[in-house]
């Protein structure tokens, strides 16, 4: 959906497609339910628990960038 919201801003607002340049993109963990910025900055930290990050992000970027082209694109009838 956040993909969707910025491709339709987008283009609304004269602007080349630029996905990979938006916010929410670049950070790619909006709603992971397990991340806490201080969580993440502890020395505590596992490889297992960067993974699963890396994971979420992965799929977050992914799934981004279909909602961005659609709203870019101007497909589907309800952008939220």
């Amino acid at each position: 959906q956040d993909g969707a919201n910025d491709g339709l801003q987008d283009r609304q607002g004269g602007h080349s497609s630029r996905a990979t340049k938006r916010h929410n993109y670049k950070e790619g963990d909006r709603g992971y339910s397990g991340y806490s910025s201080s969580f993440w900055a502890s020395w505590r930290r596992t490889s297992a628990d960067r993974a699963t990050k890396d994971q979420y992000k992965a799929s977050y970027r992914q799934a981004y960038i279909q909602g961005y082209e659609k709203g870019y694109n101007g497909q589907g009838s309800d952008n939220r």
